[in-house]
């Protein structure tokens, strides 16, 4: 006969899942490096799997807090945005890629040396995108469409910076440009020789008017 009972549960960290890819301690918490960061750059944890001693709900919605702070910042250091919504990356291109094929993939510095000099008498706008950003996805479409409506006129082409098929320094010394630092960015290459560098998301409007800037003969009737 009692008067109440409390169960104690979870006294066990239940990160068995993650043994081959975070570090845990002895007892199985998993290891903070610095604030709520793990052993490895861009995993965050949160609550008991990583508290062996406060263990209440307090402390872990404290944690939440902090890993999710420490997240946007580590997002927004990649080139991430949080304002930005879309559907993965691959979808969005392979729709880009049904609709029409007006964009090279440069997919090697051979293919950029070749498209560099089969584009030198007009304008070729180069899409510098990462798989990992959000950016680049909600850009993808409005590249697809400004290369759509300049087809003849401007050369368009993509280049994923994560693809390690192409060494990134080697294609900016080819075009005459600087390190890239930042994705989403745009390059206008005129005569092999980069005259415009546009890192940002944007409208198609402005990406239309940068475009147009450039060279008069690509003005839309």
């Amino acid at each position: 006969h009692v008067d109440g009972l409390f169960l104690a549960i979870g006294s066990t960290p239940n990160t068995k899942v993650f043994a081959d890819q975070l570090a845990r301690d002895v007892a199985g918490y998993l290891c903070l490096v610095k604030g709520q960061q793990t052993s490895v750059e861009g995993v965050f944890a949160a609550g008991d799997i990583c508290d062996p001693f406060v263990k209440q709900a307090v402390s872990a919605s404290s944690m939440g807090c902090q890993a999710a702070l420490q997240a946007k910042e580590y997002l927004d250091g990649i080139g991430y945005s949080a304002a930005v919504q879309s559907a993965p990356l691959r979808s969005v291109v392979a729709e880009v890629e049904h609709q029409n094929n007006l964009e090279t993939e440069i997919t090697s510095l051979a293919v950029a040396k070749q498209l560099v000099k089969a584009s030198s008498n007009k304008l070729l706008v180069v899409d510098l995108y990462g798989n990992y950003c959000i950016p680049c996805q909600k850009m993808a479409p409005i590249f697809a469409s400004c290369a759509q409506d300049y087809a003849g006129r401007v050369s368009f082409a993509k280049l994923n910076v994560s693809d390690r098929g192409i060494d990134l320094n080697e294609f900016t010394r080819l075009v005459k440009t600087e390190k890239i630092t930042q994705v989403p960015t745009f390059l206008f290459i005129k005569q092999g020789k980069v005259v415009l560098r546009k890192s940002a998301l944007m409208t198609k409007e402005a990406l239309v008017e940068m475009i147009e800037s450039q060279d008069s003969s690509t003005l839309l009737t």
